[in-house]
């Protein structure tokens, strides 16, 4: 709901439908209702912007590392614990994004 708000809002501000369907330029839109500085409500988007993206960041890999743990302890009926896999998932993404990445 909150979404779509945001999005209304910065159609009627005279943004195009491209501009409102990100979400950099709909809360920036948004904090300039409630702040009067431009550069504070930039400031507090991107402090939103980055703490939402460390929050799925921290999520995923937390829910990477239950994946591979119930994977391979069904695979050799033992448990290493999800540390061992916290570890592991990032480093096993991040070069399958690399690999993902150069093909573009």
């Amino acid at each position: 709901m909150g979404g779509i708000f945001l999005a209304g809002i910065v159609l009627l501000s005279g943004l195009s439908l491209y501009e409102a369907k990100a979400p950099i330029q709909t809360y920036y839109v948004g904090y300039q209702y409630v702040f009067e500085n431009p550069e504070v409500a930039l400031g507090a988007v991107a402090f939103f912007v980055v703490v939402s993206q460390i929050k799925i960041n921290v999520t995923n890999a937390y829910a990477g590392s239950l994946a591979w743990s119930n994977f391979f302890s069904r695979l050799t009926h033992s448990h290493l614990g999800r540390v061992v896999w916290m570890v592991f998932n990032p480093t096993s993404s991040s070069k399958i994004k690399k690999d993902l990445y150069s093909g573009l």
